[in-house]
């Protein structure tokens, strides 16, 4: 077990872990913004490379099981955007301590679910998908939580079209951002084997939205934002004391 982790954090951790991952698994994102406070309460140091990590099999998951509907034109914008918001967040991750890191999380958190809750459609062109990817990018690799921008693009569309093409770009964006850490020298070890004890949360996560995926609907999706914004309250209140 990793050395700087509690057995006892470690799986309050991975319970949050495994409901994120419940949670992207049945609406195609949202495994960090549903764990970030239990993180940032009981380990921050986890964030964000060893929770980005943890969360691979949700990710790879959703983009198998929907990889048939991904509007590649679409993602491949938003990959080609999110490429310098990942150079952008891993230096920010280089140059800045995890306390501001967490406080930025959990304003994206509030911020998303505020916005989210009161946008109207947002067109999808290439202007709009460069500049969700790019802040999909930046967010994801300084806090963790990429999903919002690329929501905010889907919300009003198809849900098959959200879990595909979104699935599609945070799995090659994962990829990318851990790659970014890797050459900002911010990847070490520890954070790698803390990750990939946190998987098999991650993964129960994934087998359990296969079973309930078709009993969520739209209240369940907004116990989820308002259980978010709340832990963002609560991860806000616990870094400023």
């Amino acid at each position: 077990m990793p050395v700087h982790v509690e057995l006892a954090g470690l799986l309050i951790v991975g319970l949050a872990i495994f409901t994120g991952a419940l949670v992207q698994g049945c609406i195609g994102f949202g495994a960090v913004v549903t764990a970030f406070a239990v993180v940032v309460l009981v380990e921050p140091d986890l964030l964000p490379q060893s929770v980005i990590i943890s969360t691979t099999p949700v990710v790879v998951a959703v983009f198998f099981q929907n990889r048939g509907s991904v509007l590649w034109g679409e993602a491949l914008r938003l990959i080609v955007g999110r490429a310098p918001g990942v150079a952008v967040g891993a230096f920010i991750v280089s140059r800045m301590s995890p306390v501001f890191l967490a406080y930025v999380g959990a304003t994206v958190v509030l911020a998303a679910v505020l916005v989210t809750a009161n946008i109207p459609p947002i067109q999808r062109n290439t202007p709009t998908l460069l500049t969700a990817g790019f802040a999909s990018g930046l967010f994801g690799t300084a806090t963790g939580i990429g999903g919002p921008p690329l929501g905010l693009m889907y919300q009003h569309g198809a849900g098959v079209d959200l879990r595909a093409t979104v699935g599609t770009v945070m799995l090659v964006g994962g990829a990318m951002t851990i790659s970014g850490f890797a050459l900002a020298g911010e990847l070490e070890a520890i954070d790698i084997r803390t990750g990939m004890a946190l998987m098999p949360f991650s993964l129960a996560g994934v087998l359990t939205a296969r079973a309930v995926h078709n009993w969520v609907d739209d209240r369940i999706t907004r116990v989820v934002q308002i259980v978010s914004v709340a832990g963002a309250v609560l991860a806000i209140i616990r870094l400023s004391l």
